[in-house]
This record gives structure tokens, C-alpha cells and sequence, in this order.
């Protein structure tokens, strides 16, 4: 992310006078809300013990762990937006944990269970006469870090080309605990930031146009990884 020449400022929320309507013309809103049923079903084990790894097709087409030796194309969170499209999330750099977690809202899912798929056991709810298995790919989640300076990144991959596409991002919703520094780059190649975006709804849609990239992590000095949802995407 900060290799090369950077053009870095800081932005304060509020403190400049930005018209949206420099934004690019978009065919499609999108609302990553990590929850994204076509997304789950292809991340390998749909996340089901909260880790989010990097992912590529078997042979059969299933899924499976990505191995970029063998793997031609991988992903982690890949979500369908419009026709244009797909929004990717994954860490970065890539490799470093090698996940980033997809935790689960449902405060009821606390035990493990196995459904028999042969790709291990995931979160469950306890019944009273034993934990059954949640259907990981339809549960309400959010995105975390593995610790507070591990970075995600939010980029769109074209549809045809396979690369990286430029798109807009409205609003994003910081959920805590801890504060979330969030950075973006724009099509000009200059990096952006905010240092410290506390946790509820902000919208970013004066500044975050034309973009290629979003990167999410905690603040400086928090004690623990900044968790988000809701990132409204224009592509």
C-alpha cells in the first residue's frame, strides 16, 4: 500500500467543502454488509469459525484454500455489485495473516458444531440438548481485523477484465470498539486518510469518489481491532 510516491493529507470530517457531484457516473449502489449470501457460499468454509481466507476453485469447482502456485484466480470476500462488477475485501498485505474475520451479529451463536460437509466444525446455538450448526452462509456479519494494525483492503474488480476498476463509496459504519483509521487512494494515484473515525454511520461521499482503493484498520494506539460494515459502494 505505501510503496511508490504517496501525495498523503489528512482529512477532518466536515472541514472542507466538497460537491458530489464530481463523482463518477455509477450503474449500480451497493451495500456490503458482509452478509452477502453469493459471497459466504464462495469464501472457502463460508467463514464459519469467523476466519475469512483467502480462496480459489478446485479442480471440481469447489472451493477451497487459495494457493497462488496452482490457484489462477483468488479471492476473499467477493461480492457481486451491478453489472460492472464485483467488490472484493481481503486483507493487506496479502499473506500476512492470511484472513481477516467475518464475525457473526447473533450473540446466541457461542458453541461448535460440525454439519457433515467435511470441512470441519463452525459456530453454533446450544439447544439445550446439544449445539446445532448455523447456516454460516445466511448469518449477519461484520468485518475485523486480526489486530489492531492489520489493514483491509475494499477494491472492485471489473467484470470482464478482471482488474481493478475506479467506484465511489457513500458511507461506511464503524462499529468499534476500537476507532478506525481509514485511507483511500485516488484514480491520481494520491492517498487519503482520516486517523480516527469513531464508531456509528459516516459519510464519506464528498471525498471518496474516483477512487481504486478503501483500507480499514484501528486507530493509532487502539488495543484492539477495528471492526466495520455497511460500506455503501457506487460502481
Amino acid at each position: 500500500m505505501m510503496a511508490g510516491r504517496i501525495l498523503l493529507t489528512v482529512l477532518a470530517l466536515g472541514a472542507m467543502a466538497v460537491s458530489t457531484a464530481q463523482a463518477h457516473s455509477w450503474l449500480a449502489e451497493c451495500n456490503i454488509g458482509f452478509d452477502n449470501e453469493f459471497a459466504l457460499r464462495w469464501n472457502y468454509a463460508q467463514a464459519r469459525g469467523t476466519f475469512a481466507q483467502h480462496t480459489g476453485l478446485s479442480e471440481s469447482g469447489d472451493a477451497e484454500v487459495c494457493d497462488p502456485d496452482t490457484h489462477i484466480a483468488c479471492w476473499t470476500y467477493r461480492q457481486r455489485c451491478g453489472s460492472r462488477g464485483y467488490v472484493n475485501v481481503q486483507e493487506a498485505p496479502l499473506g500476512k495473516y492470511n484472513h481477516f474475520h467475518l464475525m457473526f451479529e447473533d450473540p446466541s451463536l457461542t458453541c461448535f458444531a460440525d454439519n457433515g460437509d467435511g470441512l470441519g466444525a463452525g459456530y453454533g446455538r446450544d439447544t439445550g440438548g446439544g449445539c446445532v450448526a448455523a447456516d454460516w452462509k445466511n448469518e449477519p456479519r461484520f468485518a475485523a481485523g486480526h489486530e489492531p494494525k492489520h489493514f483491509m483492503r475494499l477494491w472492485v474488480e471489473d467484470r470482464v477484465t478482471h482488474q481493478p476498476r475506479m467506484f465511489d463509496v457513500a458511507s461506511i459504519r464503524i462499529r468499534g470498539p476500537a476507532d478506525g483509521e481509514v485511507w483511500f487512494r485516488k484514480l491520481d494515484g494520491s492517498w487519503w486518510y482520516w486517523p480516527r473515525l469513531g464508531p456509528g454511520r459516516w459519510n464519506l461521499s464528498a471525498w471518496t469518489w474516483e477512487i481504486t482503493d478503501l483500507y480499514v484498520r484501528a486507530s493509532n494506539g487502539e488495543g484492539t481491532s477495528v471492526s466495520f460494515d455497511d460500506v455503501v459502494v457506487r460502481n
